[in-house]
């Protein structure tokens, strides 16, 4: 059984093993700076692990949260615009 965790160097140095490892279904984690950077896992279980994933949902685009927007009921009377004074700004 190869070790489960291999810091970015020695991933390198032991590429083989490492996918090795991965295809017989032992994930193998690769640290960068001490953290968990990356999980190499064997293509079956990565599709099997993305299939059971829920679909992220779609972001709607510019025009359709335009689209979305409260309208004004038919027949509302347009409003007259707020005035506004400017003051001085006293410099």
């Amino acid at each position: 059984m190869t070790r489960p965790n291999w810091t970015l160097q020695e991933a390198e140095a032991h590429l083989g093993a490492v996918l090795e490892a991965a295809s017989h279904g032992e994930p193998q984690t690769i640290t960068l700076h001490g953290g968990a950077s990356v999980v190499v896992v064997a293509t079956h279980d990565y599709a099997r692990l993305n299939k059971s994933a829920p679909p992220a949902p779609a972001a709607p685009n510019f025009v359709d949260h335009l689209l979305a927007m409260p309208r004004e009921p038919e027949g509302a009377s347009e409003q007259e615009p707020t005035r506004l004074s400017l003051r001085d700004p006293g410099f």
